[in-house]
């Protein structure tokens, strides 16, 4: 019996290793190998100090082989995906109360990978003890701060779901840009509407999505929709973009394997991995894009500028400058990890300020020439 366990998991290896481009079934077949292998050593041979190190060794391969197979679904049970009812939230103005005379610019917010849209854009404000001006609420800038603006746009956050830890979806980012256009085609019905310019913002995984949409609607020439969208795009904001890739993908990737079972798939982690082909194909057909549209004058990047840290020792960045930073933009350094960069905790925040330089420049450029574009 153990020579047929043998056999078999040395099969399983052989396929693993040389016709499945699967990292998890690499991974578990060797954990499952190398146990069958250390046990068998350990049984064969007598109890003694020396066997010592080998039945660690053992215990610890058959940790990782229980952690690794669909014990992990009791283990760790997958939380079910937090999502909005709307995948395109108009968060102002949300109804007739909210009086405003006129709307002239639509912004689109789109948030990171696998982040919880209702919380995605929030504060994470910490108060110091005896701290009367924290906030009692945690403001999500969005809908807190940029209504108080008068920029007489209508604000929305389009809420996709990129979860890849568990139940992902067999989405590709081209699939992410169409969504993101329908939804679009959805609330952009009006003659009024489909005339406004259109703001966008992107944290993180979020500007690759729109970054996606208008190269997709660019493809589509024959669509008037597409047209119209690739024509009334007059500003970006990317904030932490990878668009040249990002660090800590291989810590993502080995986080994968825990969730096997649960549905994970590495499949968007592996689009901003450093040296991405379909990343690079993706930013040269945007850099097309901009020259004949918005051009990187009106393209705003903005970096990190803090470190993720470790059990309080600072390791990397998430996205590098040059990463983050498109040529020939206007680059804005932020004193926040790439967590956080998307982030405001007041409307008097310096990076909210910096943000809102341009939004309103934008805006009040859509105000004095409301039907024409936003040049």
């Amino acid at each position: 019996m153990p020579t047929l366990l043998t056999t078999a998991l040395s099969l399983y290896l052989a396929w693993a290793a040389a016709l499945s481009d699967s990292l998890f079934h690499r991974v578990w077949s060797i954990a499952l190998f190398l146990f069958s292998l250390l046990t068998a050593a350990i049984f064969n041979s007598p109890v003694s100090v020396s066997t010592v190190p080998l039945a660690v060794l053992d215990l610890l391969v058959f940790a990782l082989c229980i952690a690794l197979s669909p014990a992990q679904l009791l283990l760790h049970p997958a939380k079910t995906v937090d999502q909005k009812d709307k995948a395109l939230d108009i968060l102002f103005p949300k109804s007739d109360e909210d009086k405003i005379e006129s709307l002239f610019t639509d912004i689109v917010a789109a948030h990171g990978l696998a982040s919880n849209p209702k919380t995605a854009w929030e504060s994470r404000y910490k108060s110091q003890s005896g701290d009367k001006a924290a906030p009692t609420n945690k403001p999500m800038w969005l809908q807190d701060f940029l209504p108080e603006e008068e920029l007489n746009a209508r604000i929305m956050a389009f809420n996709h779901n990129t979860s890849w830890e568990a139940y992902a979806l067999s989405k590709l980012l081209h699939d992410l840009g169409d969504d993101l256009l329908q939804e679009l085609r959805n609330t952009r019905q009006t003659v009024e509407e489909q005339t406004r310019p259109i703001i966008f913002i992107g944290h993180s995984f979020g500007g690759l999505i729109i970054k996606q949409a208008l190269v997709n609607a660019s493809a589509d020439s024959a669509d008037d929709f597409c047209r119209n969208i690739r024509k009334r795009a007059c500003g970006f904001i990317f904030l932490g973009t990878p668009h040249k890739g990002a660090h800590l993908t291989i810590q993502g990737r080995l986080k994968s394997l825990f969730g096997f079972w649960k549905g994970s798939s590495t499949n968007l982690l592996e689009i901003i991995g450093p040296g991405s082909d379909l990343n690079q194909e993706l930013h040269n057909s945007f850099m097309k894009y901009l020259q004949t549209g918005p051009g990187t004058r009106n393209t705003v990047c903005v970096f990190e500028a803090v470190k993720e840290s470790i059990w309080g020792m600072p390791i990397t960045h998430v996205v590098e400058k040059e990463s983050a930073v498109i040529d020939g933009s206007h680059k804005i350094g932020v004193e926040k990890t790439h967590r956080n960069i998307q982030r405001f905790d007041s409307r008097s925040d310096k990076n909210y300020q910096n943000i809102l330089t341009w939004i309103k420049g934008w805006a009040n450029k859509a105000k004095e020439n409301a039907l024409g574009k936003c040049r």
